[in-house]
C-alpha cells in the first residue's frame, strides 16, 4: 500500500510545515524506492519547490486534495498557479496525480472543475480521476 503524507502548511500553526517539507520525502523515496509515496496537498504554498525537489522520483505521486480550496488557491499564487504546477506534473508524469478533494473541508465540484480546466487530453483527466488511482492501489 502506498503512504500518504499529509503537507503544507497549516491554517492554525504555519510553523509545523518544517515537518512534511518534501526534503524529508524524498529521503524516504531514496531509502524505499519500491515504497510509493503520495504527497497530498502539494506542499502548499510552496508548489514549485514541490515540483522541482521531486522530479526524477518514480516512487512519488500527488494528490489533488485541497489544491481548489479558496485559501489554497490564495496563499499558492492563484488559480492560473495551481493549473500551471498540475499541468506540469502531468506532462512530467502522467500517472503521477490522482483525484482528491479533502471533502467536507473542500467542495468536490471545485476539484472536479479544476481538473476539467487543465490543458491536458481526455485521456490524462480519466487517469486523473479514477485510472492512476486503481493502477497505484493495485484495485
Amino acid at each position: 500500500m502506498p503512504l500518504i503524507i499529509h503537507t503544507g502548511i497549516n491554517s492554525g500553526n504555519k510553523k509545523i510545515a518544517k515537518y512534511n517539507d518534501p526534503k524529508h520525502i524524498i529521503k524516504i523515496a531514496k531509502s524505499f524506492p519500491k515504497l510509493n509515496i503520495i504527497i497530498a496537498h502539494y506542499f502548499w504554498p510552496r508548489l514549485d519547490y514541490c515540483l522541482k525537489i521531486t522530479e526524477g522520483f518514480d516512487n512519488i505521486f500527488f494528490d489533488t486534495s485541497a489544491m481548489a480550496d479558496p485559501e489554497v488557491v490564495k496563499e499558492s499564487g492563484g488559480i492560473k498557479k495551481v493549473r500551471q504546477i498540475l499541468t506540469k506534473t502531468i506532462n512530467r508524469r502522467s500517472n503521477s496525480v490522482l483525484f482528491g478533494t479533502d471533502w467536507p473541508i473542500c467542495k468536490i465540484k471545485k476539484h472536479i472543475d479544476l481538473i476539467n480546466s487543465l490543458p491536458i487530453s481526455d485521456k490524462d483527466k480519466k487517469n486523473i480521476f479514477y485510472k492512476n488511482s486503481i493502477n497505484l492501489f493495485n484495485l
